[in-house]
């Protein structure tokens, strides 16, 4: 995964919590009509887990009908 391998996290560990994080902010801002969503910074736990550590989310105003 071209994500992993940009972020230098080998372990498999690693893919499957960055691969968890992509799909959950696709599937966000795909469902609630994002106009942005950005996560900024990503981390790693004591534990060597990968983690969202802040993120920004902009929201259609267009789509509160829903």
């Amino acid at each position: 995964m071209e994500i992993v391998d940009a972020l230098d996290l080998s372990r498999e560990k690693h893919m499957v919590d960055v691969k968890m994080i992509v799909k959950g902010i696709y599937k966000c801002f795909m469902e609630k009509d994002c106009t942005l969503l950005e996560i900024n910074p990503l981390g790693l736990t004591i534990d060597n887990r990968v983690k969202v550590c802040d993120m920004k989310m902009n929201i259609d105003d267009n789509s509160q009908f829903r």
